[in-house]
């Protein structure tokens, strides 16, 4: 029998978000504490430690890396191997190893953790007032890194020597900065600085203090954050918000806002538990929420809107900030013109936002990569990712499927994530953005270098949209050129099913409701109202919408009244009986009118998003939108003001395949509702609850459902929580189970996800046709054969 008391040795590696989260400095107390000698060290991207001691206490200190470690860790898998004991006393935490091998994990930025808080708060406290105040539990994290493994030496704090008192910290076992790699205080730096508008320096004893003077003085203000600058303003004033979108070009986009506390929050904002969870949370997200009746916040923050993004401070320069002018709640949005990527360096802010900003708080940390904030919503009582960013990116999802080589997923156009996946392993990236302009461009080409070599991958094959003019399709096939990477694509709204169905870890079949504004589909045409009925590997398009004529192309999308003009004329109305359209000149109506008849200037699709716009401008809400999505926000707002519920409007769905909706029934019964007139809040809703029952009678229609009793939500148009949640009590009540994005956005952001989930499906089953463009998707002929 084995001496239970005889020393063994053991070396565990713990893989996961184990770097940066205070996870050496926890197994460093826990052995010392069990009696175990040895050391814990960074090699690559993982946790190594090398103990011995008894069996038995080496077995504690295993069940407690798995069920008590820090709360910012996330451990994919602990391995452990036998070695011969070395007869070691003491325990240490010994210098990181920077290997290169495949695994790597970068923790996420995550808010100011209670402590932190506390101290620099307290007089006594010698980090009081410091706006760089951080431990293992909080702070900067992604933003930083310039190299793995996750030490000082390989971020931007590099460039601030340790004070000795810092010194003393970081070396302490017993301290909650042990080996805290951005620690910081007023001795050592970070430090601010307040700049003119022309970038000179100003003569401020507290540029923070002077900084909330300006702001409580209307004065518009550029401040650098964690992950890029911000614009901020007082968000109670409509005459500085009116300026600031001046200023900025931005007519109508909805501002977020920064308050103090939860008790700011309240006076503003209907808030749950589960919003306030969400505020407070260590992400500290925007947060979509109800703006209260007696919220005294001027319209202009959020046009025709009925929901406010609102956050809480997540860095120490931000909580003192707002102390500082509380109870004034702020503006806090992007620091940059409409549509370009948020400044992040000192010099290029400087230079971009000069006529925007009327100062500038800047500090000398540099942000080494991007990380804009956030965005979240409450679905059905949960939260639902809009935006993946700061605190959420780039943690890992795990795939329910394995890819056989090394791949990277370009995304989409907007709202651009590019991921990288190895294995089961996918790592999505921070949020991009619109990739319309060549500096939106330029930062994905950047992101992706810094991640490649940050996450040590190297893509062998590169995935792309079908959609050949995307710039994200050129960057793919420019990319594969030059590395000789396996170039492939995946259909758009097959990438939206498949990025839903690895969220949920969902490996068979199901019914994917694809509904967005538009894709370029497997046969050629726009698409954007599917039912796409298979797996992750193969989908077969079972229904559609039936096709809106978009007079002008790309210029309906952003006039939506072309997109009623030509239901209209679809649909046998004439376009008077429709007073909102009767504000529009009569030479827009009859030029619009002739490029009906062209077949290419006026190309058709099936976009859902497309009807939710027609509808906004047949309601006279949005003639002409200034930002994606900006009809169908309104609409929403409006049903939700609704006092009444009417039945459904009419529709019919045909008996060929694929099964398509037509919904000109419909329209007939919504202009005769304009005419009564019946409340535009009740024709909004009306049109909601239409869109629902479509879902429900087309999966409940005959050959839908055959193979799955599982049904996948995704896209853009499930963004409108008050769609999404009458779709989920509708097929609910009819058994059926449902899936719904809550990590990933539904919109396009979730695409990149998506494409490394099909390519997986693929290897894993071993198909042999990965490089057809429209492998795996059928255009709806029945019988249908999958690629």
């Amino acid at each position: 029998m084995a001496d239970a008391t005889r020393p063994v040795r053991r070396v565990l590696r713990v893989s996961g978000i184990v770097q940066g989260v205070g996870f050496r400095p926890f197994v460093y107390g826990r052995a010392r504490a069990l009696g175990l000698a040895g050391h814990v060290l960074n090699e690559g991207s993982d946790v190594v430690i090398d103990v011995e001691g008894s069996a038995a206490a080496i077995a504690r200190l295993r069940s407690q890396l798995e069920a008590d470690s820090p709360p910012r860790s996330d451990i994919r898998a602990v391995s452990m191997e036998e070695h011969p004991p070395l007869g070691r006393s003491g325990f240490s935490i010994v210098q990181s190893v920077g290997t290169h091998g495949p695994g790597r994990r970068l923790p996420p930025d995550t808010a100011t953790c209670d402590a932190c808080l506390r101290e620099i708060r307290d007089p006594a406290e010698r980090r009081h007032g410091h706006p760089f105040a951080n431990c293992t539990d909080c702070g900067p994290r992604l933003s930083i890194v310039r190299d793995a493994p996750y030490d000082r030496s390989r971020t931007t704090m590099a460039a601030f020597a340790l004070c000795p008192a810092c010194q003393r910290e970081y070396d302490d076992p017993t301290n909650r900065r042990f080996h805290a790699q951005p620690i910081a205080c007023p001795a050592c730096g970070p430090r601010l600085s307040l700049l003119s508008e022309s970038g000179a320096p100003c003569s401020a004893v507290d540029p923070l203090a002077e900084c909330a003077r300006r702001l409580l003085a209307g004065q518009i203000g550029a401040l650098k954050g964690l992950g890029g600058f911000h614009l901020a303003c007082d968000a109670t004033r409509s005459s500085v918000v009116a300026e600031l979108r001046r200023r900025k070009l931005r007519d109508d986009k909805p501002f977020a806002l920064m308050v103090a506390n939860l008790e700011a929050a309240e006076a503003i904002a209907e808030l749950d538990d589960a919003a306030r969870a969400l505020l407070c949370s260590v992400e500290r997200p925007i947060v979509l929420v109800r703006q209260r009746a007696d919220a005294s916040l001027p319209d202009s923050l959020a046009p025709g809107l009925e929901r406010i993004g609102l956050m809480l401070p997540y860095t120490p320069l931000h909580h003192l900030l707002l102390d500082a002018v509380e109870p004034m709640p702020l503006v806090m949005t992007s620091g940059n013109r409409s549509d370009e990527p948020m400044a992040t360096d000192n010099a290029r802010a400087l230079e971009e936002l000069r006529g925007v900003a009327d100062f500038f708080l800047v500090h000398d940390r540099d942000i080494f990569i991007r990380v804009d904030d956030s965005v979240v919503a409450l679905l059905d009582g949960a939260p639902s990712v809009l935006r993946r960013a700061r605190g959420f990116a780039p943690r890992a999802i795990e795939l329910p499927h394995a890819l056989s080589i090394p791949t990277l997923g370009v995304g989409a156009q907007f709202k651009n994530v590019f991921a990288l996946g190895e294995g089961t392993t996918a790592l999505p990236s921070s949020h991009i953005g619109d990739l319309d302009t060549r500096a939106a461009q330029e930062e994905l080409t950047r992101c992706y270098d810094l991640y490649r070599r940050l996450l040590c991958i190297e893509p062998e094959r590169i995935v792309h949209d079908l959609h050949p003019d995307y710039a994200s399709t050129r960057w793919a096939r420019e990319l594969a050129t030059r590395t000789g990477a396996e170039l492939c694509a995946v259909q758009h709204h097959h990438a939206h099913f498949a990025a839903c169905l690895a969220e949920n870890e969902h490996q068979g079949a199901a019914l994917g409701v694809t509904f967005d504004g538009m894709g370029l589909g497997a046969d050629g045409t726009s698409w954007g109202g599917e039912f796409l009925l298979g797996t992750a590997a193969d989908v077969e398009r079972v229904a559609t919408l039936a096709p809106l004529r978009l007079p002008g192309g790309d210029a309906a999308v952003r006039e939506p009244w072309r997109i009623a003009l030509g239901w209209l004329h679809d649909a046998g109305i004439a376009p008077s009986r429709v007073a909102a359209l009767s504000t529009l000149e009569p030479t827009q109506l009859e030029r619009v009118s002739r490029l009906l008849h062209s077949r290419t200037l006026c190309p058709r699709a099936s976009g859902a998003g497309r009807y939710f716009d027609a509808v906004a401008a047949l309601l006279g809400l949005t003639l002409v939108s200034t930002f994606d999505g900006q009809a169908p926000m309104r609409l929403e707002a409006l049903a939700h003001r609704a006092e009444a519920r009417l039945p459904p409007y009419s529709f019919a769905v045909s008996d060929a395949w694929p099964r398509e909706v037509d919904l000109r029934p419909a329209l007939a019964e919504l202009v005769d509702d304009l005419a009564q007139p019946l409340p535009r809040p009740t024709i909004a809703l009306r049109f909601h609850d239409t869109m629902a029952e479509v879902i429900r009678v087309v999966v409940r229609a005959p050959g839908a459902t055959r193979t799955t009793r599982t049904v996948a939500l995704s896209g853009g148009v499930f963004c409108n929580s008050l769609l999404t949640e009458r779709t989920l009590s509708l097929l609910r009540d009819d058994d059926l189970t449902v899936l719904v994005h809550r990590r990933v956005p539904t919109g396009d952001g979730g695409i990149a996800l998506g494409q490394l989930a099909v390519l997986a499906a693929r290897d894993e089953r071993g198909a042999s046709a990965l490089g057809r463009s429209d492998a795996g998707t059928t255009g709806g002929k029945e019988p249908a054969g999958g690629a």
